[in-house]
């Protein structure tokens, strides 16, 4: 076997090594420059389910992650996994950046990266818009007649029975169900919405003119 001699000029030497390797880190794997890389973007993804919606800020998540299972042919929750809900040793709540809320039981993309303070911040990465069925329950307004509008404004809900918006009028604002300018009306029961920078925009609705037979 031969034998290196190992003194202080040469532990010192592979010190200067290191922080030189650090230094010029340009993937930011090395501590040095993981400390210093506030506001870099996303650099880690995972697959996480959502537990629970926090009562006074919906858009704020406990989550736990998720792995796929070749056995049951789906996404389960990791044995040993994260789990991201604030409580004792477990990292904060997650929150959905782009304003989307979501429900319990949905599966949600986590990004990483490193905040103002050098700290570990995760969230739930924006999901690219797209068209999505919801279901309408009728809870205001009135149905029109031959000389008025109608107005009726509806409680939105996603296909799952997580409640999105309530007091929605599909035809004003943001929204582009029509309707005619006067008429009776059918209260809807479903339709097609997507978001935009998180703003609900329902697209639309299963809502139709209360028509009778000519006699």
């Amino acid at each position: 076997m031969t034998a290196y001699n190992f003194d202080k000029q040469g532990a010192r030497r592979i010190v200067d090594a290191v922080r030189k390797v650090e230094a010029n880190d340009t993937l930011r794997t090395g501590q040095q420059r993981r400390r210093h890389a506030t506001g870099a973007g996303a650099e880690r993804f995972i697959i996480a389910r959502v537990t629970e919606v926090d009562a006074t800020d919906p858009l704020l998540l406990s989550v736990t992650e998720q792995y796929w299972s070749e056995a049951d042919t789906d996404m389960i929750d990791l044995p040993g996994g994260r789990v991201w809900n604030g409580a004792s040793e477990n990292p904060p709540k997650v929150r959905s950046v782009d304003g989307q809320q979501r429900g319990v039981d949905d599966l949600v993309t986590l990004g990483f990266r490193f905040g103002n303070d050098g700290d570990s911040v995760w969230f739930v990465v924006p999901e690219k818009p797209g068209a999505f069925g919801i279901k309408l329950t009728q809870t205001g307004g009135t149905a029109g007649d031959d000389t008025t509008q109608c107005s009726f404004t509806y409680t939105v809900d996603d296909m799952n029975d997580n409640e999105i918006a309530t007091g929605v009028n599909p035809a004003t604002g943001v929204h582009f169900a029509q309707r005619p300018t006067v008429g009776f009306r059918i209260a809807a029961t479903a339709g097609v919405a997507t978001y935009d920078t998180g703003d609900l925009v329902i697209l639309m609705t299963n809502e139709i003119d209360d028509l009778e037979a000519c006699s």
